[in-house]
C-alpha cells in the first residue's frame, strides 16, 4: 500500500508590538504633561533607589525602561490600527478629494478643465 503524507510544522505566530501614540506629542497641552510626569516620577524612583544601594547597571535600565513605558502607556496610550496604508498620509487622501471634485466640475468652464489637467 502507497500513501501520500504531507506533514504541516505548527507555525507560531509573533507577537504584534503594540506602539505608543505618539502622534498625541505634538499637541501642546499632551507633551507638557508628558514631561511633568517624567520629571515627577524620577524623583519617586531615585528615593527607591537610594534605599538600595545594592542595585545592578540592569536593575537601573530596566527601572528606567519601567518608567518611561508606565508614563506613555498611562498618557499617551497605544496606536490605533491604521486601516489606510502607511504611505498613504492626510494630505494625499485631501488632494485625491480635491481632485474628484474637480473631475466633477471640468466640463463647466475651460478654467475647470485647465485646473484638473494640472
Amino acid at each position: 500500500m502507497i500513501a501520500n503524507v504531507r506533514i504541516r510544522l505548527k507555525t507560531f505566530a509573533e507577537p504584534t508590538l503594540r506602539r505608543y501614540d505618539t502622534e498625541r506629542l505634538k499637541d501642546e497641552p499632551v507633551r507638557l504633561e508628558y514631561e511633568n510626569m517624567l520629571k515627577k516620577k524620577p524623583a519617586e524612583f531615585m528615593c527607591n533607589e537610594q534605599a538600595t544601594k545594592q542595585s545592578t547597571v540592569e536593575d537601573t535600565w530596566s527601572n528606567i525602561k519601567n518608567l518611561y513605558n508606565s508614563v506613555a502607556k498611562e498618557l499617551l496610550g497605544y496606536e490605533k490600527r491604521q486601516k489606510t496604508m502607511p504611505w498613504i498620509s492626510k494630505e494625499v487622501l485631501e488632494l485625491s478629494d480635491k481632485r474628484k471634485e474637480m473631475k466633477a466640475t471640468r466640463y463647466k468652464d475651460e478654467e475647470c478643465g485647465k485646473n484638473y489637467k494640472r
